[in-house]
């Protein structure tokens, strides 16, 4: 019941995608010239993701890659990856992150597509954005749906039309990758706790903890007898399907933040989930 429920999450935000956009998203860039290590897969790869940085100072610069997850096509259909990519936090705050996914079999795999991470920031009637001075309505479901400024992750900043649309898909037909790109924590500072921190990008707050507010990180639990049952969280989900729709592979992404580690303690410099 709990994959359906995920599935159906981003089923409903990439038909939105569809109705809306009515094409998919150009390519921002060749997958072989941001993310190295992918040039080393199998032929037999079903399903990957590549997670690089690019520091915010040199956009001309390419791509430090950190972490590459794929699926090959020997793995059961359904099969769920669990793929932890983990960046040192400094790097992290100050560069943009970009998300490489794909394929090698588009026959299998004719559409690939990809959900960006996303929480509600508050429910408030009267919640005041960062950088503004008037507040918004942000206490019932139907009007955070229709103002991003309710929410916060990296959907808000990679999705033009989010709360709307929360992913992108990709037809592997026209090219076997392609990439995202989510600007620099430092930059867009939509985020930010404490002078700065990396919630924008990372995911890693255990779903044990995602149904209580946060002090100072504007986390809220929205949940209650008399609203719809709603997700406070979602995550990065990479899946593949075929033209029917029907998913066959996905690889779930937590993006972690290191910290800085000293002789004898590990310094937390950049505010994240944990």
């Amino acid at each position: 019941m709990k994959k359906f429920i995920l599935l159906s999450i981003i089923l409903n935000a990439l038909s939105s995608t569809v109705i809306s956009c009515g094409s998919p998203p150009k390519k921002e860039t060749d997958l072989a010239s941001t993310s190295p290590d992918v040039e080393d897969l199998a032929d037999d790869t079903a399903l990957f993701l590549n997670v690089a940085t690019r520091w915010e100072t040199t956009p001309k610069d390419a791509p430090q890659s950190h972490k590459t997850c794929a699926i090959n096509t020997l793995a059961p259909l359904g099969d769920v990856l669990e793929c932890t990519a983990t960046i040192p936090e400094g790097q992290l705050y100050y560069s943009d992150v970009i998300f490489s996914i794909g394929t090698k079999v588009a026959a299998l795999c004719p559409l690939v597509s990809i959900q960006f991470y996303h929480y509600i920031r508050s429910n408030s009637a009267t919640y005041t954005p960062p950088g503004s001075d008037t507040s918004i309505d942000c206490s019932t479901k139907a009007l955070r749906s229709t103002n991003k400024k309710c929410w916060g992750g990296a959907a808000p900043q990679v999705i033009d039309e989010f709360p709307k649309n929360t992913g992108r898909y990709h037809l592997t037909a026209a090219g076997l990758s392609t990439s995202y790109t989510l600007k620099s924590s430092n930059s867009i500072r939509w985020d930010n706790v404490n002078g700065g921190s990396n919630l924008q990008s990372t995911n890693n707050l255990p779903s044990a903890l995602r149904n209580a507010p946060i002090a100072g990180k504007y986390w809220v639990d929205t949940t209650s007898a008399a609203t719809i049952l709603e997700t406070k969280m979602s995550d990065y989900w990479v899946t593949c399907e075929d033209l029917w729709a029907h998913p066959l592979y996905y690889i779930h992404l937590s993006l972690v933040d290191e910290d800085t580690k000293g002789q004898d303690a590990v310094l937390d410099e950049v505010d994240d989930w944990q």
